[in-house]
């Protein structure tokens, strides 16, 4: 019964390791102080409309009490240069952010945490230092906020799963009003960011309220196959659903595939990623769609394989989510993998819903054959045919035309054409009547 319990706990610690992704503790620094930007790698950046005295530094024991070791980093707004501490400007509302230039690669690596230590003083709710990450060092997202401590506060396993299996930046931020203060301001040392190693595995997002927000349909258009997928079962999706295993869209090397979704419930912001390096994993280079502040019902996009794209299977993720607040509709910059959980904020609910959908595509090599030249007809009115000429070359044998009546979605043309005509090796004459709509 012993050899069994040490054998589990002993298989239960080689399960759940954690490894090192990054370290920071500042003992590389030199002299009393630094203020430079970019100093052991460190910059300052914004994440606040109020951007006055943007100061860090990293100092020794003789301007102030350092947390370990002989150095530590200082988040304030005042310059060391004309004071003996690491205080804060006290006339004047500021905020400063300082933050890691190198990206944290986590992209094999889930159960993300932080461990870090700090001091901080200031008045409480008015002033307070906050652990923030980014994935593209522009757009900040707050993790923790910490206020009102004079003595070293120890912080281990901070929860970073939102940036499981992602690229991104670590910072620490501090905001003041215009009022005095304790001093100083926030003061942080021995900084890790530790994860588990994870063979790649396609993560699975989820969101407490999947019913609010959700996919409803998604059609893959344009392509050697299309396909619509009709999808509205968000009662058991938990805020994702997998339709890896439904009938997939083909297209060849270098051409275009054109997607329309349709949102359930609520409108929000819409993105899509593909996986073109098979790794499982979703990263900030291979989003394929996301315009920034813009939110719908639907989203109608497309974008181009690459011409020198392996043939093969790729898993594309379609995701909406928003956030509301107080009523208010907010947009929300997600990635592919972050939960949507509700939370509170100043004792308020704060709600983020949404849905995340994986589907494959088919690429095949690119053929010889093309179209080479398109006649385009006009006619106004109702009754009225037009002819269309197309134009096909290449060392294979072109076998026919694909005619769409909706270059990328949206509402058909009523009432539909009827299409009529041949197709040769070379050439395709089409006659399009009936048709309300000019073209």
């Amino acid at each position: 019964m012993i050899l069994f319990i040490l054998i589990a706990s002993v298989c239960f610690s080689i399960l759940n390791a954690q490894d090192i992704l990054f370290e920071e503790n500042f003992e590389a620094a030199s002299g009393a102080e630094n203020i430079l930007d970019n100093y052991l790698g460190w910059e300052s950046g914004e994440f606040d409309n109020t951007t006055n005295n943007n100061y860090f530094w990293v100092f020794d024991n003789t301007r102030t009490t350092v947390i370990s070791g002989s150095y530590s980093m200082a988040v304030s707004e005042n310059n060391p240069v004309n004071s003996s501490t690491t205080e804060y400007k006290d006339n004047q509302a500021a905020s400063t952010l300082v933050y890691h230039t190198t990206p944290i690669d986590a992209s094999n690596y889930t159960n993300l945490t932080l461990d870090f230590k700090w001091i901080g003083l200031g008045e409480t709710i008015f002033d307070s230092g906050r652990v923030m990450y980014s994935l593209d060092a522009n757009t900040w997202t707050e993790l923790a906020v910490y206020e009102g401590e004079t003595t070293v506060q120890t912080i281990t396993n901070l929860d970073l799963s939102d940036v499981d299996q992602e690229s991104f930046y670590i910072g620490f931020g501090w905001i003041n009003d215009g009022s005095i203060g304790g001093f100083p301001g926030f003061i942080v040392d021995d900084i890790i960011v530790k994860g588990t190693f994870t063979t790649n595995t396609t993560c699975q997002p989820s969101t407490d309220s999947s019913e609010e927000c959700y996919i409803d349909d998604v059609q893959f258009v344009g392509t050697l196959n299309d396909v619509n997928t009709l999808n509205s079962s968000y009662g058991n999706s938990d805020g994702y659903q997998d339709w890896t295993g439904e009938i997939k869209s083909i297209q060849a090397q270098g051409e275009g595939i054109n997607i329309i979704a349709d949102a359930g419930g609520r409108r929000g912001a819409w993105k899509a990623w593909v996986d073109w390096n098979q790794d499982d994993q979703f990263d900030m280079s291979e989003e394929v769609y996301g315009p920034e502040g813009s939110y719908g019902l639907s989203a109608v996009f497309g974008f181009v394989i690459p011409d020198n794209q392996p043939p093969g299977d790729y898993r594309i993720r379609i995701r909406i989510g928003i956030n509301i607040y107080l009523g208010y509709e907010y947009f929300y910059d997600f990635n592919a993998c972050e939960d949507f959980n509700n939370t509170t904020y100043f004792g308020v609910p704060d709600y983020y819903f949404g849905e995340a959908e994986d589907f494959l595509f088919t690429v095949i090599e690119k053929c010889d054959s093309y179209i080479s030249s398109v006649s385009n007809g006009e006619a106004c009115g109702s009754n009225q045919s037009i002819d269309l000429s197309f134009i096909g070359t290449g060392n294979t044998t072109v076998t026919g035309f694909n005619i769409y009546t909706n270059e990328t979605g949206g509402a058909p043309l009523t009432p539909a054409p009827t299409i009529s005509g041949v197709t040769d090796i070379t050439e395709s004459k089409n006659r399009i009547a009936n048709r309300s709509n000019k073209r």
